[in-house]
C-alpha cells in the first residue's frame, strides 16, 4: 500500500514541475521566436544543418510540419479525454492519476511541439518598429505583460493542484 501511494505522490509531483517548466517554455516560445531560432542554430550539429538549411526555406515543408504537430497535440487530447481511456485507467487501478498523467502527456506533447515547430519563412504579419519609437516599445512589453498576469492570475484563482491532478 505504501509502494502504491509514494508511486502515486511521484507521478502527482512529477505532473506538477513539468506543468510549471511546460508552461513557462511556452511564453517564451509564444514571445520570443528569434530567440528560440538563435539558440536551435547554435545547438544544431553539422549533419543536421545541411537538411535544417534544405527545408528551411519551404514554406509547404513548414506548413506540414506544423500540422503534423498540431495533430499530434489534438490527438493527445482526445484520446487523453476519453471515457474509455478513463475506463482503462480505472481497470489498470490508476484512475487516481487520470488527471495526472493527463498533464504529464500534454506537457510531453507540448514540449514536442516547440522543439520541432517551423516559423514560417515567408513574410511578416506586421513590423512596427519598436526600436526607434520607445513608447512602442513600452506599450507592447506591458501589454504583454499584462496578458500573461492575467493568464497566471486567472490559473491561481481556479484550483491548481486539483486542475494538475496533485489534490487526487
Amino acid at each position: 500500500m505504501a509502494l502504491n501511494t509514494l508511486f502515486i505522490v511521484i507521478i502527482s509531483a512529477s505532473a506538477f514541475i513539468l506543468s510549471f517548466a511546460t508552461v513557462w517554455q511556452f511564453v517564451v516560445f509564444l514571445s520570443s521566436h528569434d530567440i528560440l531560432r538563435y539558440y536551435r542554430s547554435k545547438h544544431v550539429g553539422a549533419a543536421d544543418q545541411e537538411i535544417q538549411y534544405q527545408y528551411s526555406n519551404s514554406v509547404l515543408w513548414a506548413v506540414m510540419v506544423d500540422a503534423i504537430l498540431i495533430l499530434f497535440f489534438v490527438g493527445e487530447h482526445t484520446l487523453m479525454a476519453r471515457r474509455s481511456t478513463k475506463e482503462r485507467l480505472n481497470q489498470l487501478s490508476l484512475g487516481v492519476l487520470a488527471r495526472s498523467l493527463y498533464v504529464l502527456g500534454t506537457c510531453l506533447t507540448l514540449q514536442i511541439l516547440m522543439k520541432y515547430w517551423h516559423p514560417l519563412p515567408c513574410g511578416t504579419l506586421w513590423e512596427i518598429d519598436t526600436l526607434h519609437h520607445p513608447f512602442w516599445w513600452w506599450l507592447f512589453v506591458l501589454t504583454h505583460i499584462a496578458a500573461w498576469v492575467v493568464v497566471y492570475g486567472g490559473s491561481v484563482m481556479m484550483d491548481l493542484p486539483e486542475m494538475l491532478g496533485v489534490k487526487q
